[in-house]
C-alpha cells in the first residue's frame, strides 16, 4: 500500500484522478425526499389510586391505548405527604409529559382526601387540579372549553 492511497481527514484518495471527493454532510442537515406520515395511536391517561391497582399500567383497545399512573393512597392534595398528592404529581416531568402526549386524562381518586377534610372542601381541591391541569397544559383547556 502506497502512503497516498491513505484516508486523510474526511476524504478518500485512492490515486486515481478521477474519484470524486466524499464529504461527510452531518445528518441533521439532511432533507428527506418524501416524508412518511406515521400516525400515533390515541392514548388517554388515567391517575389512579390503589382502585384500579389489579388493572396493567397499558391497555390495548382496538383504536386507542389507556395508560395507567398509579399513586396507592392519592390525595387531591396532601397536606402530610406531597408525594401522594395529585397536585405536586401533575408537576413531575414524566406525568408533564405523558398528560402532553395524551388525548384526554382522567383520575380515579378515592376517598383518602376525605379522611381530612369535608367533601365540599375536596371539590374545591378538584376544581383546583383541572385548572392548574388548563394552565401547565393550555391545549387542553382549548379542548375542553
Amino acid at each position: 500500500m502506497d502512503l497516498g492511497e491513505l484516508p486523510v481527514g474526511d476524504r478518500v484518495f485512492s490515486g486515481a484522478t478521477n474519484v470524486p471527493d466524499l464529504f461527510i454532510v452531518p445528518s441533521s442537515e439532511i432533507q428527506p425526499r418524501s416524508s412518511i406520515g406515521i400516525q400515533k395511536r390515541p392514548s388517554y391517561l388515567i391517575m389512579s389510586d390503589s382502585h384500579l391497582k389489579h388493572l396493567p399500567e397499558r391497555l390495548r383497545q382496538p383504536n386507542y391505548d389507556v395508560d395507567i399512573k398509579l399513586v396507592r393512597g392519592a390525595e387531591w392534595i396532601s397536606q402530610y405527604d406531597p408525594e401522594l398528592s395529585i397536585q405536586s404529581i401533575i408537576s413531575l416531568p414524566d406525568i408533564i409529559e405523558a398528560v402532553s402526549s395524551s388525548v384526554g386524562v382522567g383520575f380515579v381518586i378515592g376517598t383518602n382526601t376525605l379522611r381530612h377534610i369535608p367533601s365540599h372542601e375536596a371539590i374545591e381541591q378538584v376544581k383546583y387540579i383541572i385548572t392548574v391541569l388548563h394552565i401547565i397544559h393550555n391545549y387542553y383547556h382549548r379542548k375542553c372549553s
